[in-house]
C-alpha cells in the first residue's frame, strides 16, 4: 500500500461524510486506503459513521463509548498503527480536501527528513472562509489554520513517512484532555528525530467551522506539554511519545 489516509472522529457524522466525499472524489495514480477510528461516539453518529464509511470502502474501527471524551491522540493511534501505507495522510475529521490532486500531492511532495503540511483555512459549510471573532472557544477567531504564511508545523491535513511516525511513538497519549498532543507531535518530529516541515499552498483544506472547547478546558494538557518540554530541554525526557517508538515493519 502505498498511503494510508488516517481519521480520528468523534461525533461529527455530518463533518465526516464531507470528509470522506472529498477524499473518494480524488483519483491519484497509486493504492491508498482510508482508516477511520471513532472514538467512542453516540449511537446515532457511529449507524451514520458505519454508513459513510462502507460508502467510501474505509476501514471503521470503533473504540468503547467515552463520554469523556478529551483528545484524540488514542483514536489516532489507533489509526496509525493499522496503516500499511509507506506515506500516512494525518487529518482531521472536519477538514474536507479542497483540490483534487490533494492525496496525490500529499504523497508526491514528501522528501526524506521532511513532513508536508497543507494549507487549511477556517471555512462555512459552502467554503466561505470564516472565523467567530466574538467566539469563546479555542481557536474559533483563526481564518488560516496553517500555511506557508502561517507556519504551524500541526495536522489538520499533512503527511510524513510511516517510519518517521512510528520512530516518535505516535501522538502522546498521556495528554488526555483537550488540545496540546498535536504541538508535542511536532515538536518530537522536528526536535526529536529533526524532520523538517514543507509547508506548501498546493494543498489546501477547508476546515468546516464548528464550536470549540473552552481554553479552560485546554489547562490540563498545557501543563501536560509544558512539563513534558522543560524535561526534554534539561535532559531528563526524549521528545517522543511517552510509550515510545514503535517497532516498523
Amino acid at each position: 500500500m502505498d498511503c494510508s489516509i488516517c481519521i480520528a472522529t468523534y461525533n461529527k457524522p455530518r463533518y465526516l461524510e464531507r470528509v470522506l466525499q472529498s477524499i473518494i472524489s480524488q483519483s491519484p495514480p497509486f493504492d491508498y486506503e482510508i482508516i477511520v477510528v471513532d472514538d467512542g461516539s453516540d449511537s446515532e453518529s457511529i449507524r451514520r459513521n458505519q454508513s459513510s464509511c462502507k460508502d467510501a470502502k474505509a476501514k471503521y474501527i470503533f473504540l468503547s463509548e467515552n463520554p469523556a471524551y478529551g483528545n484524540p491522540a488514542r483514536a489516532r493511534n489507533v489509526a496509525y498503527k493499522e496503516a500499511t501505507g509507506d506515506v500516512i495522510i494525518c487529518q482531521s475529521d472536519d477538514v474536507i480536501h479542497a483540490r483534487k490532486d490533494n492525496i496525490e500531492d500529499l504523497v508526491t511532495e514528501l522528501q526524506p527528513g521532511t513532513f508536508v503540511i497543507g494549507t487549511v483555512i477556517n471555512t462555512d459549510w459552502d467554503g466561505n472562509q470564516y472565523c467567530e471573532p466574538e467566539g469563546k472557544g479555542y481557536g474559533d477567531h483563526l481564518q488560516v489554520y496553517t500555511s506557508p504564511q502561517r507556519k504551524r508545523p500541526l495536522f489538520f491535513l499533512g503527511s510524513l513517512y510511516r517510519s518517521d511516525l512510528y520512530a516518535v511513538g505516535g501522538n502522546d497519549e498521556d495528554f488526555v484532555h483537550p488540545s496540546r498532543e498535536d504541538v508535542w507531535f511536532a515538536e518530537c518530529l522536528t526536535k526529536g528525530i529533526r524532520l523538517r516541515p514543507h509547508y506548501t499552498s498546493k494543498i489546501v483544506g477547508h476546515h468546516l467551522h464548528h464550536s470549540h472547547c473552552n481554553p479552560q478546558d485546554t489547562l490540563p494538557s498545557r501543563e501536560v506539554f509544558k512539563e513534558k518540554m522543560k524535561a526534554a530541554q534539561i535532559g531528563k525526557g526524549r521528545y517522543e511519545a511517552a510509550s515510545g517508538p514503535w517497532e516498523y515493519s
